[in-house]
């Protein structure tokens, strides 16, 4: 008769325990998962702080070098020249009649020296 009692309380007793043992596991890896997440968090900020700063200094070397400044001025002369023949060609294009053609000229001649100004421009400031 005293077994018959005994068994449903210890049974009752170690469902508790182990209720309250799956609420602590429960909590003690919610906050190791923080942890590591906020590690990882750090992992992370200081990996992309070495990869900007080597981006960084790998890009400023390409942009030092002379070949490279040597074809950016190649570059912004192009850019210019073909800014300057696509006005040509618009002037000549509209230009009909000898007056036209005359101030087309003008025109042509004061965008030239443009262009020649600008070439300097641009080679005083790759120098």
């Amino acid at each position: 008769m005293v077994k018959d009692w005994i068994i449903p309380i210890i049974s009752l007793v170690l469902s508790i325990i182990s209720i309250v043992v799956a609420i602590r596991f429960d909590a003690s890896a919610k906050r190791s998962s923080e942890q590591a997440q906020r590690t990882l968090d750090q992992v992370t900020e200081a990996i992309r702080g070495w990869e900007n700063e080597i981006m960084s200094a790998a890009t400023n070397m390409l942009n030092s070098m002379p070949l490279i400044i040597e074809g950016k001025e190649r570059l912004a002369r192009s850019n210019a020249t073909e800014s300057a023949l696509a006005a040509l060609k618009d002037f000549l294009s509209v230009a009909t009649d000898h007056n036209q053609r005359l101030a087309t000229a003008e025109k042509i001649t004061r965008i030239a020296e443009s262009l020649i100004q600008t070439s300097a421009k641009i080679d005083h400031v790759t120098k």
